[in-house]
């Protein structure tokens, strides 16, 4: 007997679901792995340009990158990585809001404590190249707190030529 408070055994069943994996059977027996957005989860993005497509040895190329949350959580902390290559020298790495290591051996990180869901941070790098070739800037977010929808919209590289 079923008693006055007692929940739904459906509406149990949708509420384990959030925020984990589901495999749905589709036609022929396939099976289509789906990952349904909790309410802890996060969707961050990086999306990056550069000052120019084009430079020369010895020039220095800025970096506009932006991030954002499409939400529905808060994300953070909020990590941001690139990757130097031997071919070019981190000139700088700002941001409101956003703590940089100095960069040791190939890598830079950078830490944003929080940021909103819709919203959005923007940060500066500026790198010189010191050889000719094809300058290619890697980025990535993350957090660590949260689990993220999406991931395949986390990185962003662009590549400028170097004469």
């Amino acid at each position: 007997m079923k008693k006055r408070n007692d929940p739904d055994p459906g509406s149990m069943l949708a509420v384990a679901a959030v925020g984990v994996a589901l495999v749905l059977e589709g036609a022929c027996g396939s099976a289509t792995t789906a990952t349904a957005p909790g309410p802890g989860s996060v969707d961050l993005a990086v999306v990056m340009t550069a000052s120019m497509d084009q430079t020369r040895v010895g020039e220095t190329v800025t970096y506009a990158i932006n991030v954002t949350n499409a939400g529905p959580a808060a994300a953070g902390p909020v990590g941001f990585t690139t990757w130097l290559t031997s071919h070019d020298d981190l000139q700088a790495t700002t941001g409101n809001g956003w703590r940089c290591q100095p960069h040791t051996g190939n890598f830079v990180t950078c830490e944003l404590a929080e940021l909103a869901p819709g919203g959005s941070s923007a940060l500066t790098m500026s790198r010189k190249a010191f050889q000719a070739g094809t300058l290619a800037n890697t980025v990535e977010v993350d957090t660590k707190a949260q689990t993220d929808a999406n991931l395949a919209n986390n990185r962003a590289t662009v590549a400028v030529r170097v004469e």
